[in-house]
């Protein structure tokens, strides 16, 4: 990145460093570490790179608004409302629940494997439902490359829950003409779930809450999940697990709000 703005930010650069040092050290056994010429060029370019601006996460005050500014009697809004909602209760990346420009992942979370259960956690149809469950494959979606369950049960509140979001997607599959069966993965509704329609659906209703539009990219789904859970007392493994990372860097993720702080001034007394 050089005084105009133009080239690699120095982020960039690291974590393409951090891949082939991690190739090496794995496939290789060695690590090539980074040698003193290097440092201070990586110093010099991240003099010149802006610095990273804060993503901030989706409060429960801007889903809600997502809610009233959606026309669910489509079922196209009836899909994006429930994906919406599924990807922040399960921390999902955008890579793992939408069509990004013209092409999709992989392991993109294909709806057969989005299914709901009873209280005796057999399937169960979707006005008897307690918990879903995702199925996800991948070494992208779980932490050791192999086929993986995430389960939520009903949260309580009417409007914000998981199950309930799956029934919005089942509802939005059945209003469209389309059954489960025909549908391999998200990719063939990939005119439902692209990224870019997401986003504009977030950015319009932090707009409308007076807040600023070009803080909440779709990251914002997966940042705010693991900023609730952090504020609410989780567990950091089970932040850890739920969100399918590998090491600690989730830690950046979480944003410290006046919930999680409530209590603390007593405590240091």
């Amino acid at each position: 990145m050089n005084s105009a703005g133009h080239g690699t930010t120095y982020s960039t650069i690291c974590g393409k460093l951090c891949a082939v040092r991690w190739y090496h050290n794995n496939n290789l056994g060695y690590d090539p570490g980074v040698n003193t010429g290097h440092a201070i060029l990586l110093r010099g370019i991240r003099r010149f790179t802006n610095p990273v601006i804060k993503q901030y996460p989706l409060s429960a005050q801007i889903r809600r608004r997502i809610f009233v500014n959606l026309d669910l009697k489509h079922a196209r809004t009836k899909l994006i409302w429930g994906g919406i909602l599924l990807a922040y209760f399960f921390l999902l990346r955008r890579s793992e629940c939408l069509y990004i420009g013209r092409h999709h992942h992989p392991y993109i979370l294909r709806l057969d494997d989005i299914f709901l259960l009873d209280t005796e956690g057999q399937p169960s149809i979707p006005q008897r439902a307690a918990y879903v469950g995702i199925r996800l494959f991948g070494a992208k979606n779980t932490q050791f490359g192999r086929e993986d369950i995430r389960y939520h049960q009903k949260s309580g509140d009417r409007l914000l829950c998981p199950v309930r979001a799956a029934r919005w997607i089942i509802k939005g599959l059945k209003h469209s003409g389309l059954h489960r069966k025909n549908l391999h993965c998200l990719r063939e509704a990939a005119w439902v779930f692209r990224a870019s329609d997401v986003a504009q659906h977030i950015k319009n209703a932090a707009a409308a809450e007076w807040m600023d539009r070009s803080r909440y990219p779709t990251h914002s789904i997966r940042i705010g999940g693991a900023t609730t859970l952090l504020n609410v007392g989780a567990d950091r493994l089970t932040i850890k697990l739920l969100g399918r990372w590998m090491s600690s860097t989730f830690e950046e993720y979480p944003v410290r709000t006046a919930q999680g702080s409530a209590g603390l001034s007593q405590l240091m007394c």
